[in-house]
């Protein structure tokens, strides 16, 4: 490739970058409702053999679709309904481990072992640290996106 006009080269560069930036820009906007897409193929390849199936044993396609969409809702339900005890009965013992080591840092006694166990630190400046952090901490931005996920 010969370049007669060095200007022109770069600009063609250029606009090839800004092509890209876009493009990638584009995908990242897109990228949910592509997850959405391809689950919802994955889903679609993956119960077609089952409604195939039951339309070779006499059923309607509608009513073959109805069935197996009602089956796997009804699997849902059950693994949801199935885990709800479980994830209380963690959050329950979170929130009383986590009242737990409140009292020990309140009491001091977790400052005290921690001066004992780490002579060489200056265990009460990270204590102040760390409890400004908390006072600090929005609790409620870092669980809004596992809530919304």
């Amino acid at each position: 490739m010969k370049i007669q006009n060095s200007f022109r080269f770069g600009l063609y560069g250029g606009f090839g970058v800004l092509v890209a930036i876009g493009i990638g820009a584009a995908v990242g906007n897109l990228a949910t409702i592509l997850t959405y897409i391809g689950a919802a193929l994955f889903l679609a390849l993956g119960l077609d053999p089952l409604i195939t199936w039951l339309e070779q044993h006499k059923f309607p396609r509608w009513l073959a679709i109805l069935t197996v969409l009602s089956g796997v809702l009804g699997l849902v339900t059950g693994l949801v309904f199935a885990l709800i005890p479980v994830i209380a009965e963690q959050v329950e013992n979170l929130v009383i481990q986590v009242q737990e080591i409140v009292h020990l840092w309140q009491s001091n006694d977790l400052v005290e072992r921690a001066e004992k166990m780490f002579p060489f630190l200056n265990v009460p400046l990270v204590a102040s640290e760390v409890t400004k952090f908390m006072n600090d901490l929005d609790v409620f931005s870092i669980g809004g996106g596992v809530l919304q996920a």
